[in-house]
């Protein structure tokens, strides 16, 4: 599938957010979402997803223009994860498949065992019966991210994904989103973290004073110094050879 933005342009009252944002996103393909705070990168996420209404411009899917919230193309994990209580955290992650069952229809047992599986690979089997609230902010980021995955929409977007999570969950979430990139899932996630844009996604788009300022791989935000332009000159990227692939570090200069 391909995702066309075209031109968008989007404001709270009379305060413009985003003018003219246009940039593609492809299958199977990772992408980075940066800006600083208040760029407009979850304003950004809403118009895509149908939630918030463009003033002008247009998204495509495939060539057709999406109006309202579509499940088969986005699955998406916001930054906020505190809005959901009292349900079990398993009931939380088959949630994804409401949009597919009949009206008054609730997942069958194979629905419910395929989430367990995926629990138990993400490394959360023990959440599956508690209540959400009751588990840390991390531990439900992962089971958010499960219920995107039971969604099985092309792309699935995630509001600073790894934000509330440790080192090691970091590293698996990733892991799981090369995998599901592998079965031809686009991904979409935002970050403030230039390593984390470097090291996982295959493009990355940087909005900054309402206009999209780049959209490029690694290599070419490397050479272009893109992040010593966004920070003002407060990070270095230094470039390292780690046995024939090009990898990246961010420092403080």
């Amino acid at each position: 599938m391909r995702i066309d933005v075209k031109d968008i342009v989007f404001a709270y009252k009379e305060k413009r957010i985003l003018d003219g944002v246009s940039f593609s996103l492809e299958s199977g393909k990772s992408y980075a979402l940066m800006g600083k705070n208040g760029s407009g990168k979850t304003t950004l996420f809403k118009l895509m997803l149908g939630i918030l209404e463009a003033k002008s411009g247009e998204i495509l899917a495939d060539g057709r223009r999406l109006t309202s919230p579509d499940g088969r193309v986005f699955s998406y994990i916001p930054q906020n994860t505190n809005t959901l209580s009292g349900y079990e955290c398993i009931d939380v992650a088959l949630m994804a498949l409401a949009s597919t069952l009949p009206v008054l229809s609730a997942p069958d047992k194979t629905s419910e065992c395929n989430a367990k599986k995926l629990f138990e690979k993400l490394g959360i089997a023990k959440l599956g019966y508690e209540r959400i609230e009751n588990v840390s902010g991390g531990e439900r980021a992962l089971v958010l991210f499960a219920r995107a995955i039971l969604q099985n929409a092309s792309f699935l977007m995630l509001d600073e994904p790894t934000a509330n999570l440790d080192y090691e969950n970091q590293i698996s979430i990733h892991e799981k989103l090369d995998e599901l990139k592998r079965e031809d899932k686009g991904i979409l996630f935002s970050t403030h973290n230039p390593s984390e844009a470097l090291e996982f996604a295959d493009e990355i788009l940087i909005l900054d004073d309402r206009k999209l300022i780049f959209s490029g791989g690694r290599e070419e935000a490397y050479e272009e110094k893109v992040f010593e332009r966004l920070y003002e000159g407060k990070i270095k990227v230094m470039g390292l050879n780690d046995g024939g692939k090009n990898r990246y570090v961010c420092l403080r200069a």
